[in-house]
């Protein structure tokens, strides 16, 4: 059984009240090889009151077997495989605590990530939810730090993305040993249209004021970049400078796996029932949203004429304001003779690239 965290509760008890309980929800999917380091990293974190809350998206491996064999305050809930928002959600709706937090079942969380984050969340009750930056691996050797701004590709600063900043140890305390670091609270709704910016696996939320919000279940891709979007709408988040957890790469199955056009199409849908639906947003930002809309219709455009569905790039071509003649006249043409075309134009790259 794992020992609570003195250390821990110690840090957020310092706010001058009781550790807000906390549930971590960890969807997964043929990762019985993967859980446990995912399992293992969060133990050691929990308070008492806290949970593990394993949701097993039909897996056909070894993982619920894996899973019954770890020690701790662990429920393990199997549903028929439905995708990453259904997991997300059956794993939210079953969780009892005010403070929910995400992890994936392939990635880890960096000790000290509950304390700093649950003091935050403690210390300021009006945040929405709180997130940061994490590392990526590729193998215990190949390491990449910092690497939020290398996802988000967006180059300003987060005194611009978000809010100014200010050591966190003035908002909210440090757990021992922990060095000081920015975070900036503020409104990311706005900035949340052109890309995103939270990391899952980072994320910790506010149950009563996310209430009735929840990932998308209709959408290839950006389910979690919806919640992100409506969460933000109620309310001020906060990012915190550092990094607090770890995304793992391999080459197994994931929760979330798509093309070009599922995320493209993905995207549109829900931009459009996000700000699109916004008339305050769209009276301040229309040209933005116009623009990056624009931009999803033309990478589906390409996308459907690669693949020789004409009629449906025409109609995607017609949601591009200047798109490009030659596309607009490979649209008209048979669409097996336009998948043709690309294919040869493929093994020509091909070829050439080879020599």
């Amino acid at each position: 059984m794992a020992q609570p965290n003195t250390q821990s509760a110690s840090a957020v008890q310092s706010c001058g009240a009781n550790p807000l309980p906390m549930s971590v929800v960890i969807p997964t999917y043929n990762r019985a090889h993967l859980i446990g380091r995912s399992v293992n990293s969060v133990l050691p974190e929990l308070l008492p009151g806290d949970e593990i809350i394993v949701v097993d998206d039909g897996s056909t491996d070894d993982t619920e077997r894996v899973v019954a064999a770890m020690s701790g305050p662990i429920r393990y809930i199997r549903q028929q495989n439905a995708g990453a928002g259904p997991a997300r959600n059956r794993g939210f709706d079953a969780s009892v605590n005010p403070l929910v937090a995400m992890l994936d079942s392939d990635d880890e969380w960096i000790p000290g990530k509950t304390a700093l984050q649950r003091g935050l969340m403690m210390a300021r009750p009006d945040l929405v939810y709180s997130f940061s930056d994490f590392m990526v691996k590729k193998s215990e050797t190949e390491v990449f730090r910092r690497y939020v701004s290398n996802w988000h590709q967006d180059p300003r600063p987060w005194s611009e993305i978000l809010a100014p900043g200010a050591p966190f140890s003035a908002v909210a305390p440090l757990p021992p040993g922990w060095p000081d670091f920015q975070v900036h609270i503020g409104n990311l709704y706005d900035s949340l249209m052109a890309t995103n910016y939270v990391a899952t696996f980072t994320l910790v939320m506010r149950r009563d004021l996310v209430g009735a919000i929840r990932f998308s279940e209709d959408l290839f891709f950006c389910e979690d970049w919806e919640l992100f979007a409506e969460a933000a709408r109620r309310g001020p988040v906060a990012y915190l400078d550092t990094e607090t957890a770890v995304q793992w790469g391999h080459d197994g199955p994931r929760l979330t796996q798509t093309n070009e056009y599922k995320t493209a199409s993905s995207r549109v849908k829900m931009m459009e029932r996000v700000w699109g639906a916004d008339e305050a947003f769209m009276s301040r930002n229309r040209a933005a949203y116009d623009r990056v809309l624009a931009d999803q219709h033309d990478i589906c455009a390409r996308w459907l004429l690669r693949h020789g569905r004409t009629r449906e790039a025409r109609q995607a071509l017609r949601k591009v304001p200047g798109s490009r003649l030659r596309d607009r006249a490979l649209s008209m043409m048979p669409g097996s003779l336009v998948h043709a075309m690309f294919s040869v134009s493929d093994m020509l790259r091909y070829q050439a690239g080879s020599h």
